[in-house]
């Protein structure tokens, strides 16, 4: 195994599911994790939620022992899918998914001034009703100091018997140029361009020549991508890339001091592309959604290519998914849910993992 697993949250009856967290650095080594943490029901994406965070003081080799609950769930079904920002009034901000119902589903922002003990009430993001999905650790401040917030608009499909999502969604960014205090839509939406095709939880990283290129899951087998020249206000169509998966996000980011792109996804190429050598014949189990094995892998020419494959988990039984990254001096903090045939659920345990910088792929 890479690395050294500092934090593992398991299912328990009192608390059923964790999963979908984000980093923060809080500065002298100390780090808060923020997480989604169900404690009713099966543990579905719809169940009661709270954000809970866990604390560590050495630069996450270890953690706080308990539960920290940072945001009570304030929705019809849940608060879920964190991600944690600097703002450049010298406060936290943290985004998340604010689930009243299958009609309403909005993000959310809040504010800490005491290095996330406590928050502001929030500001929601739009005030159009919809079911906007906003993944984990997503969001990001361009280097002009706009913020950028990436999510999917799904259509509710209403119905006598119980409403449901249609898995299709239309891919657009919510922006703001005063950290957060107003919002606004992007001039630019996305559609799925071929009948069948599923957009998904978009993910966005800026580049080094200003450009924003965005990654979504699929259902047609592997990620799509696109990108914007002018700060997140027009996007390119999408398109599919080289990196083969399951309908399971991405994680995507600059190493830290670089212009180097690390990207953590579920692999299904089954090709080293760095040593130009087939990988053993994926089987994955019912159990994992097809999520596994979890690899990282490092692009040199912004997103065009990328390098040898770095396997981090790789058990058929088990899926690997929803991923957070957090740079350390020395360190990579590589958050994602590890459940699977064990759990009866790939989104019930939530596995923290603390990677050397020396360790990750060329």
């Amino acid at each position: 195994m890479i690395g050294q697993i500092v934090l593992q949250l398991d299912p328990t009856a009192e608390n059923c599911r964790n999963s979908e967290g984000a980093f923060a650095d809080l500065g002298s080594s100390r780090l808060l994790f923020a997480y989604s943490r169900f404690n009713r029901g099966s543990g579905s994406d719809h169940d009661h939620a709270a954000i809970a965070g866990r604390f560590s003081d050495d630069a996450g080799r270890t953690w706080s022992a308990a539960d920290k609950i940072l945001v009570a769930n304030t929705g019809g079904m849940n608060v879920m899918s964190v991600s944690l920002l600097p703002l450049q009034d010298g406060g936290l901000g943290m985004f998340y998914a604010k689930k009243n119902s299958l009609r309403d589903c909005r993000p959310e922002l809040r504010r800490s001034y005491d290095h996330g003990l406590t928050w502001s009430d929030p500001t929601v993001l739009t005030a159009t009703p919809g079911y906007y999905v906003l993944n984990n650790d997503r969001v990001i401040r361009l280097r002009s100091g706009r913020l950028v917030v990436p999510v999917a608009l799904h259509r509710t499909i209403y119905r006598e018997n119980g409403d449901s999502i249609d898995t299709r969604a239309l891919i657009m960014f919510f922006l703001s140029d005063d950290d957060g205090r107003t919002w606004r839509e992007a001039k630019d939406w996305l559609s799925p361009a071929l009948s069948g095709l599923a957009l998904q939880e978009p993910g966005v990283v800026e580049l080094s020549d200003g450009r924003i290129m965005g990654l979504m899951r699929t259902n047609f087998g592997q990620q799509w991508a696109t990108w914007s020249r002018d700060g997140g206000e027009h996007w390119s169509p999408a398109v599919p890339t080289t990196l083969m998966g399951p309908c399971a996000p991405a994680t995507i980011k600059t190493i830290p001091g670089t212009e180097s792109l690390l990207l953590a996804w579920n692999d299904h190429e089954r090709t080293d592309r760095a040593e130009n050598r087939s990988l053993p014949a994926l089987r994955p189990q019912p159990g994992s959604l097809g999520r596994t094995p979890l690899v990282l892998a490092v692009s040199r020419d912004q997103g065009t290519s990328w390098g040898k494959r770095l396997c981090i988990e790789d058990s058929p039984e088990h899926g690997f998914c929803y991923t957070a990254m957090h740079f350390t001096p020395d360190a990579l903090l590589l958050a994602y849910c590890a459940g699977g045939k064990d759990t009866n659920n790939v989104l019930c345990r939530l596995r923290l993992r603390r990677i050397p910088l020396t360790a990750l792929p060329e």
